[in-house]
């Protein structure tokens, strides 16, 4: 989603008034909204057979979740994420929340590594997912 679509939640009270309450949204509440959004579109896709030709969804997410907090990782891992055909992470290492990777672990299938080599060009590196927890949690060294 970017800045030309917004979701709204509203509460209904107890006299049928409707008060917007995406502002007092915490990020986690914010990001569930929009991922389950998602995924009910994507379901609805699925099921209409004017899209039959779509043989897979996939979505692509940068930063990983990062500015959550564990329970809503734990949520959204378990109840959205895993129900995806395809995710991409875009992400820092240190961006990688051990909260996810235990969500989504069992369904990891490729792990890459990207960086820069001493000039420039840039360099892929598969990691085993097998090994994906160790390799987000091992400290780099940073040669300055």
């Amino acid at each position: 989603m970017d800045s030309e679509y917004k979701l709204t939640v509203y509460k209904r009270n107890n006299k049928n008034y409707l008060k917007d309450e995406t502002e007092v949204l915490s990020t986690g509440q914010n990001v569930m909204m929009y991922l389950s959004f998602l995924r009910a579109l994507l379901m609805t896709i699925e099921q209409h057979s004017e899209f039959d030709d779509i043989q897979s969804s996939g979505v692509i997410m940068d930063a990983a979740l990062s500015n959550l907090d564990e329970e809503h990782i734990k949520q959204i891992s378990m109840r959205i994420l895993n129900s995806f055909d395809q995710l991409i992470f875009l992400s820092f290492k240190a961006q990688l929340r051990n909260e996810l990777i235990a969500g989504i672990r069992s369904n990891i299938s490729c792990v890459y590594e990207l960086s820069k080599d001493t000039v420039g060009n840039v360099v892929s590196r598969i990691i085993d997912a097998n090994d994906v927890e160790e390799y987000v949690n091992e400290d780099d060294d940073i040669n300055e």
